[in-house]
């Protein structure tokens, strides 16, 4: 029978109650199952202090931050841990086929078309600059998560995997076996130029039309390109980096949300709030006021 993420976390006792279909570890535990896994889930990470010594499909594994090692599995290989070091970190997710179809009617279009994709490659030695990014990648969106309102964390944990698979796989595509690398495609070219023009900009733009033009293309075929490579739209990415911005500044900072609506360039603050409340279906001062009464209840329980 495969091995679910819920035999995951009652086999090594971890303290999770948000999701049967997602996990992610910091602490790695160094209890684990004697025997071979073949998992119903994708899990992918790095391992920043100690050691991880696995077998997938009868290849014998380690992976560590010394060689700056990034591990993928999928569902239906044959896992078996054989070694984890007392005091191991790193960042890894675990999601099954449920979780990620919510991303969209169809979630096969996630898998093919990006690193989770079997052919992909399982184990990859990232360069310095890339084994950085994608741990600072993972410990944004951790920390993001670690700060979520209950009723909102669901929701807001399916928006962030979106963001987490489309960022490592722009990192990843230059270490996939050579018949399967599209770097060198006009269109992952532009989608890699695409991504960090957002990153540098979306604080200030919103606007589809000023990416396209600074890419020199029309906005229908940056739309083209990033639905076709990762199967969602440039404006939704856009609004994913202001909806993660938002969110550390509402959890974060002192600034009311007027102030906030100002830092994220909207035109106002109704404008802001209409944003906010349709990505987290609540508005942005009500989830600040969760955000205290959970803090509040927390610390009184004490």
């Amino acid at each position: 029978m495969p091995y679910s993420i819920k035999n995951i976390i009652n086999y090594r006792n971890i303290n999770w109650d948000h999701s049967e279909d997602f996990l992610f570890l910091t602490d790695i535990p160094s209890s684990f199952e004697p025997f071979i896994l073949t998992p119903d889930y994708f899990s992918y990470g790095i391992i920043s202090q100690g050691q991880l010594i696995v077998e997938l499909d009868d290849e014998l594994l380690q992976v560590d931050n010394k060689s700056q090692s990034f591990f993928v599995y999928r569902p239906h290989q044959n896992l078996k841990i054989i070694e984890i070091s007392p005091g191991t970190q790193g960042a890894f997710v675990l999601f099954n086929k449920k979780f990620i179809q919510t991303f969209d009617n169809d979630y096969l279009s996630i898998t093919d078309k990006t690193f989770l994709e079997n052919r992909y490659g399982t184990y990859f030695n990232l360069s310095e600059g890339d084994y950085t990014r994608i741990k600072k990648l993972f410990t944004k969106i951790f920390d993001l998560l670690s700060f979520i309102q209950p009723d909102l964390w669901n929701r807001t944990a399916k928006s962030l995997m979106l963001v987490l698979i489309s960022e490592t796989d722009l990192v990843l595509s230059k270490y996939a076996p050579s018949d399967q690398r599209i770097t060198l495609n006009r269109g992952q070219q532009l989608l890699e130029k695409f991504s960090l023009l957002v990153n540098e900009n979306y604080l200030a733009e919103h606007n589809l039309d000023f990416y396209a033009q600074e890419l020199n293309i029309s906005a229908n075929y940056l739309h083209k390109i990033v639905q076709t490579f990762l199967n969602t739209t440039p404006g939704t990415l856009i609004q994913n980096a202001v909806l993660e911005h938002s969110l550390l500044l509402l959890e974060t900072s002192d600034s009311n949300i007027s102030e906030i609506a100002d830092k994220l360039s909207f035109n106002d603050v109704y404008s802001f709030s209409k944003f906010f409340k349709k990505k987290m279906q609540v508005s942005p001062t009500k989830y600040r006021e969760q955000l205290l009464s959970e803090i509040v209840f927390t610390e009184s329980g004490k």
